[in-house]
């Protein structure tokens, strides 16, 4: 028995072979150089139901509709429990075998939950939107030099930036794409985060004036998120934001003791933002689904 067999709960792995239903987050993964059969043939997204007590069943190649309407939902399933499914010829390359829902049924499981972060007093229209959060991840980073910066472009440490300061970028990088989280903290909460040392705030300077920054977070040991990347509006399209993200990721990179980078986008950022990390190295884990409101 895998692993994964031995998280799940006792009393579904005893129904092994038998038709159970569970509920849990539909998820995909990236399988690299393997491939799983799904309706339209072989595909390298091999999908899962991620129990909420531990361990997760595979539900194998899906559609590519089902999967784009319900990854990062949560869903009931139906279908027949393999705690051990059997594997493939020893000749034939595969994934090691684990916990399967074989024919599995997946269907939508109560309301997304509806969230509200918008600061008091922001004017607008507010209306509501399904957002997609995708979590990705590197695991180490051996890519190549990092190039010499675009034409009149520097990166400075501000250490630590100060509310006003820090203010000023988050808005100017991401009042286009809805951030609002820390809009809603107030001066004390702000300056507890990025006063930590942990916390390092890189601000691109281009040509004399703020163009971007990137916020790492290294208070857990051993890892560190990439909490914010972005441009200002004017600064896009001139080259630096791939430049910039290699940056912050060889900076992140220059903790000897760093096993895991990881950062989050979602449906609101960029359309490129997601597509971009994962050029970068990063490697999508984890998705979740919900609802919220937004100022247009």
């Amino acid at each position: 028995m895998s692993d994964e067999a031995d998280r799940l709960p006792p009393g579904l792995a005893a129904r092994d072979g038998q038709d159970v239903e569970v509920v849990g987050r539909y998820e995909m993964f990236h399988q690299g150089r393997y491939r799983v059969m799904g309706p339209a043939g072989p595909t390298h997204w091999l999908c899962a139901i991620v129990l909420p007590g531990g361990g997760s069943l595979r539900i194998g190649g899906r559609d590519d509709e089902e999967r784009e309407a319900l990854v990062g939902r949560t869903v009931s399933a139906r279908g027949r429990l393999l705690v051990s499914p059997p594997g493939a010829p020893p000749h034939v390359a595969q994934m090691e075998p684990a916990p399967t829902l074989a024919e599995a049924v997946v269907a939508p499981h109560g309301e997304l939950p509806l969230f509200d972060t918008i600061p008091p007093g922001l004017a607008g229209t507010r209306e509501i939107v399904e957002v997609l959060t995708t979590h990705l991840e590197m695991r180490g980073h051996h890519g190549p030099a990092l190039p010499h910066p675009p034409d009149g472009v520097k990166v400075v440490h501000a250490s630590p930036p100060g509310v006003r300061f820090y203010r000023y970028l988050y808005d100017a990088v991401g009042a286009p794409w809805h951030w609002y989280d820390r809009k809603r903290w107030s001066d004390e909460q702000l300056a507890a985060v990025i006063d930590d040392p942990a916390i390092e705030v890189h601000v691109a300077w281009r040509h004399g004036v703020p163009a971007g920054y990137v916020e790492l977070d290294r208070r857990t040991a051993g890892e560190c998120e990439l909490a914010y990347f972005g441009l200002f509006p004017e600064a896009i399209g001139h080259g630096l934001g791939s430049w910039f993200l290699r940056w912050g990721i060889k900076e992140a990179w220059k903790d000897h003791a760093l096993r895991r980078l990881w950062v989050h986008t979602c449906s609101l950022d960029h359309p490129a933002a997601l597509g971009v990390y994962q050029k970068h190295g990063f490697h999508p884990f984890a998705h979740e689904r919900h609802r919220q409101y937004v100022v247009r």
